[in-house]
């Protein structure tokens, strides 16, 4: 089995070199990271990961923490941070968290050992708990804002009262709204925002949920709401509570 110092041998570097292209490689010129990989390839050589993370500090890899794999924004934000981790040399642990507390901070101490860092889609653990975790590993929250951690969402306030003036536009003066779960914080903020938009412009608004979708056409929402405004929408492509 090749060596870290084959490797070197066959690049013509240093074994130093070597190591840095395979755990930093944003440290390394493009050409010799270009001219590393080429040999360690040829030799058949892959670093180890468990060594690589005694020598650096650094596993190369991180995890990212999201409800589920069914909803289409979760799933492709994975992938795309898959793709992201792979053009570094680093690699992403998926864990499924099903949106359970519990769940999620099992999920947070058992790996923490083994990864640099967590992104945390959608979490519903206490701000306390995220923090407390971010004192051991590096934590960003995703569709969620935590203070004191890194944190992204998207523009809940533009897009959604964008959505309500065109209901209103369109004549419409009473819409539902199908709520997602309790401990979910976007939901909360996206119906305070409804709440909020709906006193502005007259809107009357029918809650129904919580919900969770079924992202098929005809398939029933699992676990969530029964009412029959809810079922009309997750059986037609046209969502008929907004007729």
């Amino acid at each position: 089995m090749a060596s870290l110092d084959d490797v070197a041998r066959e690049a013509g570097v240093s074994a130093s070199t070597v190591s840095r292209a395979m755990s930093r490689p944003s440290m390394v010129a493009a050409s010799t990271l270009v001219r590393v990989r080429a040999a360690a390839d040829r030799l058949g050589f892959r670093a180890n990961p468990a060594a690589r993370a005694l020598t650096t500090g650094r596993s190369g890899f991180f995890a990212m923490l999201v409800p589920d794999l069914d909803n289409p924004f979760y799933s492709t934000t994975a992938t795309a941070a898959q793709d992201l981790a792979a053009e570094s040399g680093r690699r992403v642990i998926i864990a499924v968290t099903g949106g359970d507390p519990t769940r999620e901070a099992e999920a947070l101490h058992e790996l923490e050992g083994q990864v640099d860092g967590f992104a945390v889609q959608s979490p519903v653990s206490s701000a306390a708990d995220l923090k407390e975790a971010h004192e051991r590993k590096p934590v960003v929250a995703i569709n969620r804002r935590v203070p004191g951690l890194t944190s992204f969402t998207v523009d809940t306030p533009g897009g959604l009262g964008a959505v309500y003036d065109r209901l209103v536009e369109l004549g419409h003066r009473e819409v539902a709204y199908l709520a997602g779960p309790p401990s979910s914080w976007m939901d909360r903020h996206r119906r305070a925002e409804l709440v909020e938009h709906a006193a502005r412009s007259g809107l009357r608004v029918r809650v129904h949920g919580p919900v969770r979708p079924a992202f098929a056409e005809g398939s029933p929402p699992r676990g969530g709401s029964s009412t029959p405004a809810a079922r009309r929408c997750w059986s037609t492509t046209a969502c008929s509570c907004w007729a």
